[in-house]
């Protein structure tokens, strides 16, 4: 009894409901989810009416029993795992059930929903059901035991068929003059198709010179174990207006434009700077790439760049801090 043989005195003179804290010190060698608290709320007898007897010729005084009560050293936790959270469509899946806390040694009952799996619902310990639908699926625990029940809900636990996650590098916001690409390869699987665009390969580029700025949307669907998966993702090109006076500054000219397929670049800044030239055409792939370019100040830098196919193009200086885009054309 706590804190000795003679248990906890409580006084109700000051109200109904009073607040005991009491602190146990448990043996180490009890397995703490298998122990609980018994509380035992008695009235001690003036020894006028309710007496048991005598000691020495005074009364012993009876204790009235009003209430009893017990609650797990644990509360009642609920718990589940399986072998793996992604399966295959069609494969049979075992549900291990890890409830422990609570009442001890008393009736325990349990009720299981499969949302998209066979049987849907289960009052097994440790069921096993199939999956024949792809997708992810919540899986829900119901359990009763003796006067106490809880509700476990784990939401899109059961992935059927690929785990398809979609990857934007460097992010999914960059700007305009940037490339975002956008990477759903997925392990196993046999087919991609991106919309808008209809592109089957596992990524793509998006690109100011195909998309334009502003707020992109796609889907991908990936084909993979019998199953087919799509999944949504959004691009954002930003304008990136804060850049608009060191650009402006900048100068950038190609000639002749149109050309044959080989141009004379001349570039200009007013400040010293290091930037990037790449070109790339209309569907955004990069077909020529200068790293580094070292710029002094008011340095007029010539430079021919030959080889280039017929079509439109878009040669773009940049850094951090500068950026410009010229349209260039081969006949």
């Amino acid at each position: 009894m706590a804190p000795d043989q003679n248990g906890t005195p409580v006084d109700f003179s000051s109200g109904d409901t009073q607040i005991v804290t009491l602190n146990f010190t448990m043996d180490t060698a009890w397995p703490i989810e298998d122990c609980e608290f018994v509380a035992t709320l008695q009235n001690k007898d003036s020894g006028q009416g309710n007496q048991t007897g005598t000691t020495s010729g005074y009364p012993i005084k009876a204790w009235e029993t009003i209430q009893t009560i017990k609650q797990g050293a644990i509360d009642l936790t609920l718990d589940f795992s399986v072998p793996s959270t992604v399966v295959n469509k069609g494969e049979t899946v075992t549900f291990t059930n890890n409830t422990h806390g609570g009442y001890i040694g008393v009736p325990e009952t349990y009720e299981w929903h499969f949302p998209g799996a066979t049987p849907d619902t289960s009052s097994a310990q440790n069921p096993s059901v199939v999956y024949n639908e792809c997708g992810p699926h919540d899986v829900t625990l119901i359990v009763w035991r003796g006067g106490q029940m809880d509700t476990l809900t784990r939401e899109a636990y059961i992935q059927v068929g690929p785990n398809v996650a979609i990857n934007a590098t460097p992010n999914d916001t960059a700007c305009w003059y940037q490339t975002i690409n956008l990477d759903a390869t997925t392990t196993g699987a046999t087919s991609y198709l991106w919309e808008p665009g209809g592109m089957t390969t596992p990524s793509i580029d998006v690109t100011y010179a195909q998309y334009g700025t502003g707020l992109h949307e796609f889907t991908v669907t990936v084909n993979a174990n019998g199953c087919e998966i799509t999944k949504e993702v959004s691009a954002y090109l930003d304008v990136c207006s804060g850049i608009d006076t060191k650009t402006r500054e900048l100068k950038v000219s190609a000639y002749p434009n149109p050309s044959n397929g080989t141009f004379t670049v001349e570039l200009n800044t007013p400040t010293a700077i290091i930037a990037d030239l790449t070109i790339s055409n209309s569907l955004g792939m990069t077909v020529r790439s200068f790293n580094n370019l070292s710029f002094s100040e008011n340095e007029n830098h010539i430079m021919t760049i030959s080889g280039l196919q017929p079509g439109i193009y878009f040669m773009t200086l940049h850094n951090k801090e500068v950026n410009k885009v010229q349209k260039i054309v081969v006949k």
